[in-house]
Order: C-alpha cells, then sequence, then structure tokens
C-alpha cells in the first residue's frame, strides 16, 4: 500500500508540493478576502480539503491517463485491484487530516480564524467524503472525463454557489437541525459519513474488477 501511495507521489511530484504549500497558503487568503471578520472553521477546513483532494487526485488521474498500460502491470506484479481502489480512498483521508493539521496550526497564529470544534469538524469531513467520494465513485466507473466535470463543477460551486444562493434569496432552513441534541446530531453524522465512505468504496471495487484494463 506504502508502495503504491508514493507511486501517486513520484508521477506528481511537484503537485503534491503545490498542494502542501496552497493548503498553508488558504486560510491566510480567506482571512485577507474577508478583512477582519471571523471564518467558521467548518467552512475553512471544507474548501480547503476539497480543493486540495480533487486538485490531487485530478492530477494523479491525468497522469496514469497517458501511461492506459500501467494499471494492467500494477496489478501482475502482485497489487491487486481492490487493493489499488482501497489506496485512493486512503489518500482521500489523508488529504483531510493534512487539511485539519494545517488549519489547526494556522488556527494560533490567525485570529480571525475559527476554532475547530468536534460540531465542525464532523461537518467538514461529513461534506468531504460526500464531494471525495462521489469523485472516486465516478472516477472508477466512468473515467477521468467524468472526474473533470466533477472537478470543475465543484469549483463553480464553492465559487458561485453563496452568491447565487443570495441573489436568488433562496432559504435553507436547517431548524430541524436545533431540536437534535449535539451528541446525537455528531453520531448521525459519524455513522453517515462512514456509510458514504464504505458504499463508494464497495462499489469502486466491484467496478475496477470487473474493468478491463
Amino acid at each position: 500500500m506504502l508502495n503504491l501511495i508514493k507511486k501517486d507521489y513520484l508521477i506528481v511530484r511537484k503537485i503534491w508540493l503545490i498542494v502542501m504549500l496552497v493548503a498553508i497558503l488558504i486560510p491566510a487568503f480567506l482571512t485577507f478576502a474577508v478583512s477582519g471578520m471571523t471564518i467558521p472553521a467548518g467552512i475553512t477546513l471544507t474548501v480547503m480539503s476539497t480543493l486540495l483532494a480533487m486538485t490531487l487526485f485530478s492530477s494523479i488521474d491525468e497522469e496514469e491517463e497517458k501511461y492506459p498500460k500501467a494499471a494492467a502491470l500494477i496489478t501482475t506484479i502482485g497489487y491487486s485491484r481492490s487493493t489499488q481502489v482501497i489506496k485512493r480512498y486512503i489518500l482521500m483521508i489523508m488529504v483531510f487530516f493534512y487539511s485539519a493539521f494545517i488549519y489547526f496550526i494556522e488556527s494560533f497564529f490567525i485570529t480571525e480564524l475559527g476554532n475547530i470544534t468536534i460540531m465542525n469538524f464532523v461537518t467538514s469531513i461529513f461534506v468531504f467524503i460526500i464531494t471525495a467520494s462521489l469523485y472516486l465513485l465516478l472516477t472508477t466507473l466512468f473515467g477521468v472525463r467524468a472526474g473533470r466535470y466533477i472537478v470543475m463543477s465543484v469549483i463553480v460551486l464553492i465559487s458561485l454557489g453563496p452568491t447565487i444562493i443570495s441573489k436568488l434569496r433562496i432559504k435553507i432552513n436547517f431548524d430541524f437541525l436545533k431540536n437534535l441534541n449535539d451528541s446525537l446530531l455528531i453520531i448521525i453524522l459519524l455513522i453517515s459519513t462512514l456509510l458514504i465512505y464504505l458504499i463508494s468504496l464497495k462499489i469502486s471495487i466491484i467496478s475496477y474488477s470487473n474493468k478491463e484494463l
């Protein structure tokens, strides 16, 4: 497994370094953009981790697309198809926790960054897992082109979503969540996150196992 992750690092080494640097710059940039307002940790962490994951995975997929026989070669040297899929999902989690670590460190030095609480951390990983799992699932099912569409959609949604909602005066009502105990809501989000992750992983393994390499 470690060798497969190392392989991904080697084929897009520059992108890995850029992603790691961008993770450091995003909180500072958002702080500058909102000019003195406190930024909710959940929103910043979700945006950070999602953009980094989309950038990293799309870069790896585009490089691997240039060598269509590489996947078959990796299989022949002892790495099963399921292992190759699992590696991608492990890498996804690594990206999120790297983002969380960077945010946690920077929150000590940038006062405008909101503190990470259990609730906004769980909410962030819930949204992140939905987006990243969808990307990995659809690229496994339909190829790299589907991934490109997802990346573009995510970037547009993150960039224009709040503006569109504001202009159209769309009201999103989450009042029903107020009736739930925080501990219960956290448990529901964690279980939902785990189920989404495992279902996406299982479908991806089945799809990749049946795909002609």
